[in-house]
C-alpha cells in the first residue's frame, strides 16, 4: 500500500486478483477478496487481472463454472469492470479450456452490457495507453 501511495501516477496491476490465499482446507474463501478489493478501491492507479481464478474450479464442476465465476461477481461489485484484466495464468490452466472460460465470463449475467468485452481485452488496451 506504501509503494502504490508514494507513485499515484504509475499504473500497477495486480496479478491473481491481488492473490488472496482463497483455498484453504478444501474450501472457498471468498471473503477474502475485500483486502485487494479496498486496496484497489482505495487507489485510481491500481487494477486487477483474473489470472489462476481458474484453479478454483474442481475437475467435475459443470459450465457455467461458479465458483469461479463468484470471483469475478464479487470483484466487480467490489472495483467496477473497469478496474478488471483477464488473465491466463498460463501455463497452469486448470481443468476447463480457456475457450469455455472466456464464454462463462461472456454469458455471465451479472454482467452489464459491455462489461465482459472491458475484462476480456478492452481493459488491457487502455492499461497499455499512454497517460
Amino acid at each position: 500500500e506504501t509503494l502504490v501511495a508514494d507513485f499515484p501516477d504509475v499504473k500497477i496491476q495486480l496479478a491473481h486478483y491481488g492473490t488472496p490465499k482463497l483455498l484453504e482446507g478444501g474450501e472457498i474463501h471468498y471473503g477474502r477478496l475485500e483486502e485487494p478489493i479496498r486496496l484497489i478501491r482505495d487507489h485510481a492507479n491500481l487494477s486487477c487481472d483474473l489470472a489462476a481464478y481458474q484453479h478454483m474450479i474442481r475437475q467435475d464442476e459443470p459450465y457455467p463454472y461458479w465458483t469461479a465465476l463468484k470471483i469475478v461477481e464479487i470483484m466487480v461489485k467490489g472495483i467496477g469492470a473497469d478496474r478488471i484484466q483477464w488473465g491466463t495464468d498460463w501455463p497452469y490452466l486448470g481443468h476447463q479450456p480457456y475457450p469455455e472460460l472466456i464464454r462463462s465470463i461472456r454469458e455471465a449475467d451479472f454482467l452489464k452490457e459491455g462489461e465482459a468485452d472491458k475484462i476480456l481485452g478492452l481493459n488491457a488496451l487502455k492499461f497499455l495507453e499512454e497517460p
